[in-house]
């Protein structure tokens, strides 16, 4: 009778096991770039925004900005692709330096976190008052995406834009740390200039801490009369 090679055996199952490792992390960074790029502002229409923009409903709860899972990705996932979760896009984000242009929508469900920037309030306002947003951090799962880049690349001057289609913000970073989740009168609307608030988890695998980038409004274009350089951050 042939002797049974265990170590064979046992080697090929470790194997197949990290196989089957990798597989689970990877899956979730494709669902999410699948998300972002299905939802980015080159991909929906413009009047389409514009019309997105009189709906406010969406949720608004703040505590859904915490770590991601592979399982909620999968289940974002799922309620987007049959069509229970409705993404409104009504703009876009931008930062050139780190990497990041993601579109902005309505709330803070795990849908919106998963595809791009969600609003804290109905009826925000670029360009006046705090804009504050949220998206998670997806450094554990899919670095690159979100806003995962901004919480090792940031730093003060960095330039900020935001588009409702109507105009474009630019923005000056002044703040950029590692906050505590009690500060919440940093997401508040109200500010004594017009500056943008961007919120995530300081670590993909902690909803301890959150980074907070803020910056104050420094320029503003009509769309159409904006440098072309900055119209391409958005595509």
């Amino acid at each position: 009778m042939k002797k049974i090679n265990w170590s064979r055996i046992l080697g090929i199952l470790l194997i197949l096991v990290g196989i089957g490792f990798i597989i689970y992390q990877y899956v979730p960074a494709v669902q999410v770039y699948i998300n972002q790029k299905t939802y980015a502002l080159s991909n929906v229409d413009r009047d389409q925004v514009l019309k997105n923009q009189e709906d406010n409903s969406g949720n608004y709860d703040p505590n859904q900005v915490t770590m991601v899972t592979p399982e909620m990705v999968r289940a974002a996932r799922k309620r987007i692709r049959e069509g229970s979760d409705e993404l409104n896009v009504i703009g876009a984000l931008a930062m050139p330096k780190q990497n990041i242009s993601i579109s902005v929508m309505n709330g803070l469900s795990e849908s919106v976190l998963l595809s791009g920037a969600g609003t804290f309030y109905p009826n925000q306002e670029m360009g006046v008052n705090n804009y504050p947003l949220a998206s998670h951090n997806m450094d554990a799962i899919a670095p690159g995406l979100l806003l995962s880049p901004m919480v090792e690349n940031t730093s003060l001057g960095d330039k900020i834009y935001l588009t409702d289609m109507k105009n474009i913000y630019e923005y000056e970073t002044f703040y950029a740390q590692k906050t505590d989740p009690s500060r919440v009168d940093m997401v508040t609307l109200e500010s004594k200039e017009p500056i943008v608030t961007l919120v995530t988890c300081e670590e993909s695998t902690s909803a301890a801490m959150r980074y907070i980038v803020q910056g104050k409004l420094v320029k503003q274009w009509p769309f159409e009369k904006a440098p072309k350089e900055v119209i391409e951050y958005f595509s």
